[in-house]
């Protein structure tokens, strides 16, 4: 079973919503996002979490020639596993900031079984 967000496009009365007006996000880890973050974000277009990924990876070279190569190997890994695992809440959260709100949450096991839940809520059966 997985965690799905809910996401809601604002000031819409309930009797207008359509399907495309809810976004349902996975909370999982995300292969891509760990291994190929900056293809993740402009395919997402997280234009200012790519430009904060940008600065970390300059501070990443300054750190470089001061603890070595293997330090900062490490500490890339590091910050790569913990994105893998944030990506989902990176997302929703420039989703936030660009206007919808959370809507709740539901437990799924796949994101299809996720969708017919959120149509069964809304239907209220």
């Amino acid at each position: 079973m997985s965690i799905f967000q809910i996401l809601q496009k604002p000031n819409i009365s309930s009797e207008q919503l359509k399907d495309d007006d809810y976004i349902i996000i996975d909370e999982k880890f995300i292969w891509f996002a760990a291994f190929l973050l900056p293809l993740w974000l402009m395919s997402k277009n997280l234009w200012l979490e790519l430009v904060l990924w940008l600065a970390t990876m300059f501070v990443l070279g300054i750190i470089y020639s001061f603890v070595g190569g293997a330090a900062t190997f490490w500490l890339y890994v590091l910050s790569a596993i913990y994105i893998g695992f944030e990506a989902t809440n990176i997302y929703a959260r420039a989703l936030k900031r660009k206007g919808l709100k959370a809507s709740g949450d539901i437990i799924a096991s796949d994101y299809e079984q996720a969708q017919v839940a959120l149509i069964n809520f809304r239907l209220g059966s």
